[in-house]
């Protein structure tokens, strides 16, 4: 706490004037970053959720962004804090660092953190199934299977076109 009075030449004592200052020395909390979307997207549009505490305000950045919260400028730029924040990415395949930062309103900073998500927006080329070396005909329903796909990593296999009950699994050429 504060006090502050004036006086003027004349001995007449202005009013006591107080003011209180909060000490706050203790930074927020930025204790995790993750993307709603989990480890991998095929859009652009991605939303990162943050868990914070005390937090008044967080920066986000990254060569991977191309907008924050809908704004080219709020990349690496001081906005609100929310728990879930909208990003788009630049253009291109591949991983998609964004780095996050909070901050309270006396300007400590908490540590920063990082997340990764895989942006992939090309589907497998190339693919193709065989049945029992490209045979047209087989005489029972034991067969073996031959696939290929280039830029595959997972795949289903069902007897029904809709893949009811179908899982993924990896896939490996």
């Amino acid at each position: 706490v504060i006090q502050v009075q004036f006086r003027g030449d004349d001995c007449y004592l202005s009013d006591v004037h107080q003011l209180v200052v909060n000490l706050d020395r203790t930074g927020p909390a930025l204790v995790g970053a993750r993307f709603e979307e989990g480890s991998h997207t095929n859009r652009r549009d991605a939303n990162l959720l943050l868990t914070l505490f005390d937090a008044d305000f967080v920066m986000l950045s990254g060569q991977a962004l191309s907008s924050v919260g809908g704004a080219p400028a709020n990349i690496g730029a001081w906005i609100p804090a929310s728990q879930a924040v909208a990003l788009r990415f630049s253009e291109g395949d591949g991983p998609k660092q964004v780095t996050a930062q909070a901050r309270d309103a006396a300007g400590n900073l908490s540590e920063e953190l990082s997340a990764t998500i895989i942006l992939d927006t090309a589907a497998p080329q190339n693919a193709s199934v065989e049945i029992n070396n490209g045979a047209d005909y087989v005489p029972n329903p034991s067969v073996t299977l031959t696939f290929t796909a280039e830029g595959a990593d997972f795949m289903q296999i069902s007897n029904d076109s809709g893949f009811a009950g179908a899982v993924w699994e990896p896939y490996s050429p």
